[in-house]
């Protein structure tokens, strides 16, 4: 049996930071929280607005792929962010969602998760998170950018469909119990403000995720697979701007 699903109340009981979930939108279902984030955008609703819901029927990943999002299975939800950085950075926001959430669930559950670049964490080779980041920009800069997570929490193994059964998995089947994932949300977004603030502007550097250690240490604890050429791009400016910072 699954633990009880989110409520608006929980969520705003949980969420202290304020930017991220400056504004909530709660939904007991819906098609897609990217979808709604879009249109929510388009409507200048403010940034850092958090569109999230116990259940998605229309969830999807990269490639238009469906993304399993059962009721009271797992956090399903988006962040309309309007950070003033160049179009060409935006696909820097992915990282640094990945890394909010690789942490937050190794701080709240123990799980050795790792990111497999550009937008999926993975333990033991399965997928537990997905990410899907949008971006709507013209000649002027970004109009907003939307950053949709799906983590996989209380989904036994036998409701994944039989095809990706063993390429997914979840936190109650890693953990063998369900788990409280308001958990989770609180955590994520403490670390999400974290890593986003000093990429809030022009001209700023992305933080080092703990404080301490560089980007490339940091990162490269976090990923599950080889990095790519561009993912070593990646390490190689993290690690310099955050240096000359």
């Amino acid at each position: 049996m699954r633990s009880a699903s989110l409520t608006a109340e929980a969520i705003a009981e949980a969420l202290t930071t304020k930017r991220i979930g400056s504004q909530v939108c709660f939904y007991e279902e819906i098609g897609s929280t990217n979808n709604e984030a879009k249109r929510l955008a388009m409507e200048d609703c403010p940034d850092g607005t958090l569109v999230i819901a116990n259940e998605q029927h229309g969830g999807r990943g990269r490639l238009s792929r469906s993304f399993l999002s059962p009721k009271g299975g797992g956090l399903w939800f988006t962040l309309v962010l309007r950070p003033d950085i160049a179009p060409t950075e935006a696909s820097k926001c992915t990282l640094l969602a990945a890394l909010a959430v690789a942490k937050a669930i190794r701080k709240t559950t123990g799980i050795d998760c790792g990111i497999k670049w550009p937008n999926d964490i993975l333990v033991n080779g399965k997928k537990l998170v997905g990410i899907l980041t949008e971006m709507s920009a013209d000649m002027d800069g970004i109009r907003y950018i939307v950053c949709g997570i799906g983590i996989n929490v209380n989904i036994r193994r036998e409701e994944f469909a039989e095809d990706i059964r063993d390429i997914a998995t979840s936190v109650e089947a890693l953990l063998g119990h369900p788990f409280d994932s308001s958990c989770s949300s609180t955590l994520y977004a403490v670390r999400w403000r974290r890593h986003t603030n000093r990429c809030s502007k022009k001209g700023s550097r992305p933080s080092s995720p703990n404080g301490k250690n560089t980007p490339s240490r940091s990162v490269k604890r976090y990923v599950s697979s080889p990095p790519t050429r561009r993912m070593k791009v990646w390490l190689s400016t993290l690690t310099k701007t955050v240096r000359s910072s």
